[in-house]
């Protein structure tokens, strides 16, 4: 028993060492590879899966930087950012379905966007950051906050700080300002080329965040800020740019112009430009947006591909900036720098006196080269050759300089170049090369402007080099660049291209030009008290298949700059293609100086240019109304004496109950101002009669007899000119108070150029 015993024992035991052993060694056998996979993941992978976990819980929210804004040199806002925030969808944080229904169905009602869209979003279930709507503001954003918190949706519907790009004038200066994307990124215009700087730095909001989307309090929270964008100050003044587009927009509707206009105002001395403006251009806050009436009409009618086509035409054509891109030949205004050459190399003096038979005959060129006056100038000297923009004259004074020196000068006024301005899209115009150019042929018919292109914006560079002593300025429309706080960062300071010509030509030339704006073909841009000079053209277009000049198309312009004895600005007005009749106006200094000299009457009293009258002047010149209605019959004769202004009085009252004029119009100086005294004088109304087409003299009594003052404007009255009213203010055979003053313009017949 005691052995059976014994036996068991050493049985069990041999069955517990041998469990032990199998324990062990199973033990062993699972714990390596368990061991080693806990080195694997604890040592070897440890800090892949910390940083999978840290991703897990870190969330990253971009702050976005405010675009920069554009002011005009006065500090006018030109292009803001306003705030406009992003709707964002987080379906991971949805509860179930009865609140994924409930979020599909208030939001789809306040945004009017699609219940079906919303609710695809909402099953996203895995998803943490979806756009429901960008661009919400005002009322809409108010009632989507009401419903977020009404309905307790925080975390899982939330708005994200965004802006979206607002220009507060419309079509103002389009082409300049340019316009950005739904993301904010410059697309066109100054947006375009000064993007970097307007855009500024993104930031970032780092945070931690638990399985419900709580935030974990002072873990990996960090705030990077957001470094805005710097803000342009441009050359531009709204003031001048809202007069340029203005009467830019008179012209091209009284004209019919068919293919756009462009004016450019320029700083002559620093290259600044202080408007620029292309009619047919476009709202930047709406820049796919169609506005041409015209390339309205012709999509009409038009579908599919075709229509789709023909509205990005129009798009391209209203964002083209016609005075940067487009180029045209400049006809008669490049006359200046014919000029220029010529006075520069001392090829000709102003005394010099030439013979205009109609034409020259050119070796090398079969058929005769006509002047604009078939007939001929007869004999004239340079400066009435000027005047008269003779060709004949600038043929013999290019033939004069040769054609190697006359190239020189064309690339050294920048013709051959872009001029570098800070605007997309520059072009520089098509010359011939040296090789093309070295023959009196060619350098004949450029001596007046044709055979060759350029740009608007290289003409008024070139013009105003020769207003301000000779200098080529680098033209810019961004003054400097300045940050949050105001501080310059950058300014864009004047620069010199090159030296041209001397200061003794540019003096010559300011003269002569003037007395083509007081006698010449410019006489349109005349303006009282201002000594303008200037030069008028107009040139045929070609057809672009073949080549050939196109009978009854054409482009007209005037480049001037002004006061002429001490320049200030310049400015290029550009008309392409007017079809209004009677068709002999359609001439630079039929259409484009009239023009002009609307916009320099404003421009220049607005940069506080003195005027300056000549004796003639004084006696036409106008003055302003001066306003005595209430006053004693003592005071009115007393403040009138002291002032100059002719007057008489009617009645037997003691104090002026009425007057005629009203105060602050702008009268001539001889009209006579009628002032009533006592009680009960009636302001009667009469017809105002059509005055087109009559002389000064003419129309100043026509409107008297209808009982009405008349204001002049326009070209001067010279014994030569053949002055007739064009336009008068006051709509023919309607009825107006009597006494009312009537403006009318007044511009020279026939000028051709």
């Amino acid at each position: 028993m005691k052995e059976k015993w014994k036996s068991s024992r050493r049985l069990n035991r041999s069955v517990l060492r041998r469990t032990v052993v199998l324990a062990a060694l199973f033990g062993v056998f699972l714990f390596v590879p368990l061991g080693w996979r806990l080195y694997q993941i604890q040592i070897v992978e440890g800090a892949q899966y910390e940083r999978q976990a840290v991703a897990q819980q870190i969330r990253e929210e971009v702050l976005r930087p405010v675009r920069g804004n554009i002011f005009d040199r006065n500090y006018n806002t030109l292009a803001a950012c306003v705030r406009a925030d992003t709707l964002i969808l987080a379906p991971k944080v949805i509860k179930d379905e009865a609140q994924a229904i409930l979020i599909a169905q208030g939001l789809s009602r306040i945004l009017d966007v699609s219940y079906d869209k919303v609710y695809a979003l909402t099953q996203l279930t895995d998803r943490l950051y979806e756009v429901v709507k960008r661009r919400v503001e005002g009322e809409t954003a108010e009632a989507v906050l009401a419903f977020i918190k009404e309905n307790k949706l925080g975390r899982a519907v939330y708005f994200e700080t965004d802006y979206r790009r607002n220009y507060p004038n419309g079509d103002f200066s389009s082409h300049v300002l340019g316009f950005v994307s739904g993301m904010l990124e410059g697309l066109d215009g100054v947006e375009k080329i000064y993007d970097s700087y307007l855009t500024g730095t993104a930031g970032r909001v780092i945070s931690a965040k638990d399985g419900r989307e709580q935030s974990i309090p002072f873990l990996h929270e960090k705030t990077y800020e957001a470094q805005n964008g710097h803000d342009l100050i441009l050359t531009l003044d709204s003031t001048i740019q809202n007069i340029v587009s203005t009467h830019l927009k008179e012209a091209v509707i009284d004209h019919q112009v068919t293919q756009r206009a462009a004016a450019i105002v320029m700083d002559v001395h620093t290259g600044e430009i202080l408007a620029m403006d292309a009619q047919g251009g476009f709202d930047p806050n709406a820049p796919r947006e169609i506005t041409d009436l015209a390339a309205l009409e012709l999509l009409d009618g038009l579908s599919g591909a075709e229509l789709d086509s023909a509205r990005e035409t129009a798009r391209l054509a209203q964002w083209r900036n016609k005075a940067v891109v487009d180029t045209y030949e400049p006809g008669s205004t490049f006359k200046i720098i014919t000029a220029a050459i010529a006075l520069e190399e001392k090829a000709v003096s102003p005394d010099d006196t030439f013979f205009c038979s109609g034409y020259v005959m050119v070796p090398g060129w079969g058929s005769p080269i006509h002047c604009h006056r078939l007939s001929g100038h007869g004999d004239e000297t340079f400066v009435s050759g000027m005047q008269n923009s003779c060709n004949p004259v600038m043929i013999t004074v290019a033939q004069r300089v040769g054609t190697e020196k006359y190239y020189e000068y064309f690339k050294a006024f920048g013709f051959t170049e872009k001029t570098g301005i800070d605007l997309p899209g520059e072009s520089k115009g098509v010359h011939h090369t040296w090789s093309a150019f070295d023959n009196l042929v060619t350098l004949s018919t450029y001596s007046f402007g044709q055979t060759f292109t350029l740009t608007p914006i290289q003409l008024v560079t070139a013009v105003s080099a020769i207003a301000n002593g000779g200098n080529l300025m680098k033209p810019h429309v961004v003054r400097a660049l300045v940050d949050a706080k105001g501080n310059v960062v950058k300014s864009f300071e004047p620069e010199v291209v090159r030296k041209v010509i001397s200061q003794e030509t540019s003096k010559q030339l300011c003269s002569i030009l003037e007395t083509v704006v007081s006698r010449g073909t410019g006489r349109n841009a005349y303006v009282a008290g201002y000594r303008v000079a200037g030069k008028t053209g107009t040139s045929q277009k070609r057809n672009v298949e073949t080549g050939a000049y196109t009978q009854g198309k054409y482009v007209v312009s005037f480049v001037a700059f002004a006061p002429a004895d001490d320049p200030k600005v310049a400015l290029l007005v550009m008309l392409d293609e007017p079809m209004s009749e009677p068709s002999n106006l359609r001439t630079g200094g039929g259409m484009a100086a009239p023009a002009a000299g609307r916009m320099l009457s404003e421009i220049l009293p607005y940069l506080q240019v003195e005027p300056k009258y000549t004796e003639e002047e004084l006696l036409s010149a106008e003055i302003v109304v001066p306003s005595v209605q209430g006053m004693s019959r003592s005071d009115a004769e007393n403040l009138l004496d002291y002032q100059g202004v002719n007057y008489r009085m009617v009645g037997g009252g003691g104090n002026v109950t009425l007057q005629v004029p009203k105060a602050g119009e702008r009268i001539a100086g001889t009209t006579e101002m009628v002032l009533y005294l006592g009680e009960g004088t009636p302001i009667e109304t009469a017809v105002v009669p059509d005055v087109f087409e009559m002389s000064m003299d003419e129309a100043d009594k026509v409107l008297r007899l209808a009982g009405f003052f008349m204001s002049a404007t326009g070209a001067a009255a010279t014994d030569d000119a053949e002055i007739f009213a064009y336009a008068q203010d006051f709509p023919a055979d309607q009825e107006a108070p009597t006494g009312s003053v009537v403006h009318v313009e007044f511009r020279e017949k026939s000028l051709q150029d």
